[in-house]
């Protein structure tokens, strides 16, 4: 193994933990790429479906994003032929080398996979049931509500825990929907009234008929004003009580091995999380208007990262709304007889897994020294600042998305193929993903189940500058603990990496004061 690499690799690693630790955090980026290829739109749904959480495999359970890459369109057509897959490496992996695994299509029916009963299967067996499931799709209501209740059941530890994040018995300590139902509006919320035509789903929610004649008027609309703002906000609370009960009687009824009752509260789970996507993706923009344009938005004062508090936190409750409903936005989508084609003709889906790196960490005299060396105007207090928040060990990984960047650009044509680590890259595994990858590394588009975090952001920018061609999500802007790709990274970008991290780390000493001495927050190997 290079030196050389070991070295930077220990600073970052070191680093990253020290910046999480304390809570920093840079100013998040939207999205590099707002106008949405088809292909993209595609990875960004296809990613969420394969978010399940599901511990029949100890890869699931430390996997923090599955991160997708598909080639753009063939000269003649828009459908992809490759998708490719990663998850975060895991520690305790028994890999020494990169395993590359052909995805297959099943050979069972649409109906037997959406009836099936065995949720804790492996990674690559419920990624084959998705594939099936969505080139065998037929879209009638009924065939729609299956799948909808199949990837549910499938993918339910990550709902139940998206859905937490919005009660009260979390480290946010906030309950949302109470918030919500409490909200008292003012007299001029909304400058002028609106007309909607009323949406079928909203009589499928079970509601007085009082409470809708409120807001219906005898043309068949719903009013948006300043008179039906407070029912349209506890229309919205009211629904997320609805999943939160849905999601402990799955829960206590799966525990208790009630499969009869589990499988009906699963289902009812899945409908109101429906119905819930439906209200947030209304044409009439209610939701997002409630949450970011109305006092509503400033009634929520959830824990930041960094454990600063926040107030106007309607946007984040916003977004934290539309990852619950993630699955059913990516099912909505695929309904669609082109993206059902799109799941007939992709020809080859293949899931590839990295060792774990090494975890060693720089000493406190390492870091020091690369801190002086950058800044040579430090001070005294710096240095009682890096001996305060210096690690005793590493509890990162490497990030799906940076190991994607890291392949692209090492069987980039137009690059030298970096391979620092030492890992075997003519194994059999390897050169079929030359073959998968050499075609579209020049149009690399890459997508993750949320945003990247700093550093994955910070390489993806760098390895751009250096002339390859990514197509990267935004960035939340939290730094995580993290250690560098093991292949396609050269050493000057990471040193301008770690540069980053010494910069953001300068920031920190000069805001001591405002920073909290613990970390609320979950820890970098959640599924959040």
């Amino acid at each position: 193994m290079d030196p050389q690499f070991i070295a930077v690799a220990k600073r970052i690693r070191t680093l990253s933990m020290m910046l999480y630790n304390i809570g920093h955090c840079i100013e998040s980026t939207p999205t590099q790429n707002p106008a949405k290829t088809l292909s993209e739109r595609f990875m960004e749904h296809f990613v969420n479906l394969l978010t399940t959480g599901d511990k029949k495999s100890p890869a699931a359970n430390k996997v923090i994003a599955v991160t997708g890459m598909i080639p753009e369109a063939a000269q003649s057509t828009t459908i992809p032929q490759t998708v490719l897959i990663t998850r975060n490496t895991f520690h305790g992996s028994p890999l020494t080398q990169l395993v590359f695994q052909h995805v297959y299509k099943s050979t069972k029916t649409f109906q037997q996979i959406v009836d099936s009963d065995d949720d804790a299967i492996f990674f690559e067996r419920h990624v084959s049931d998705i594939w099936t499931a969505l080139a065998s799709f037929e879209d009638t209501e009924e065939n729609f509500t299956s799948l909808c209740t199949f990837v549910v059941r499938r993918c339910r530890r990550k709902l139940f825990h998206r859905i937490s994040l919005l009660g009260g018995k979390t480290l946010r300590g906030v309950n949302v929907a109470q918030m919500m139902s409490n909200w008292t509006p003012t007299a001029n919320e909304l400058s002028k009234t609106f007309w909607h035509d009323t949406p079928t789903w909203l009589h499928k929610i079970d509601l007085p008929r009082e409470k809708l004649e409120g807001v219906m008027c005898g043309q068949g609309q719903v009013e948006f004003s300043n008179k039906t703002v407070r029912f349209l906000g506890w229309l919205l609370s009211h629904l997320i009580l609805l999943l939160e009960s849905d999601a402990k009687e799955a829960k206590e009824t799966k525990k208790d091995s009630d499969m009869v009752r589990f499988k009906e509260a699963v289902t009812k789970l899945s409908h109101h999380c429906l119905l819930l996507f439906q209200y947030i993706y209304w044409d009439a923009n209610i939701v997002e208007t409630l949450l970011t344009k109305t006092t509503l938005a400033s009634s929520f004062k959830l824990p930041m990262p960094g454990d600063k508090i926040q107030e106007s936190s309607g946007t984040r409750v916003f977004g934290d709304l539309k990852t619950i409903t993630a699955w059913h936005a990516a099912l909505w989508t695929f309904r669609s007889p082109s993206y059902v084609e799109i799941f007939k003709h992709t020809s080859i889906i293949g899931s590839v897994d990295f060792p774990y790196p090494d975890s060693d960490i720089a000493n406190v005299d390492e870091i020091f020294s690369a801190y002086s060396d950058h800044f040579p105007d430090w001070e005294s207090t710096d240095e009682d600042f890096l001996q305060k928040h210096h690690p005793t060990d590493f509890h990162g990984t490497v990030h799906a998305e940076a190991i994607l960047m890291g392949l692209l650009t090492y069987f980039s044509p137009s690059k030298s193929a970096f391979n620092p680590s030492g890992l075997d890259m003519h194994s059999d595994g390897a050169l079929v993903l030359q073959e998968l990858l050499e075609p579209v590394s020049a149009n690399g588009v890459i997508t993750v189940s949320k945003k990247f975090c700093w550093c994955c952001s910070r390489l993806g920018l760098l390895l751009k500058d250096n002339g390859e061609h990514l197509v990267l999500p935004g960035s939340h802007g939290v730094v995580y603990p993290w250690s560098p790709p093991l292949v396609g990274v050269d050493i000057e970008r990471l040193h301008e990496l770690e540069q980053g991290l010494l910069a953001e780390l300068r920031n920190a000493t000069r805001k001591t004061e405002s920073l909290p001495s613990t970390r609320q927050t979950s820890g970098p190997n959640s599924v959040a």
